[in-house]
């Protein structure tokens, strides 16, 4: 059984939260971590939670981020932290 049947079989789905690294591009490309995520996940099984603030931090547009059609159907939940 695969890893993620085990987890729709009991009704759940697996989280991804960002930090700043997910927003480094990789070696020689323009694509980040972040973007890799969105393209290769599929979201019946894995919801985005973009948290607004590392996403700031690292220099990316959270607006235009969501604005983004992959990446706003991708992002079930999104988190605004302070201090």
């Amino acid at each position: 059984m695969r890893y993620q049947d085990q987890f729709v079989c009991r009704g759940m789905k697996i989280l991804v939260h960002n930090h700043t690294g997910e927003f480094e591009k990789l070696t020689d490309s323009q694509t980040t971590t972040y973007d890799v995520l969105i393209a290769e996940t599929d979201t019946s099984l894995v919801t985005m939670q973009l948290d607004i603030g590392w996403a700031y931090i690292a220099g990316v547009d959270p607006i235009a981020l969501f604005k983004q059609r992959r990446a706003a159907s991708s992002c079930g939940i999104s988190r605004i932290a302070s201090g």
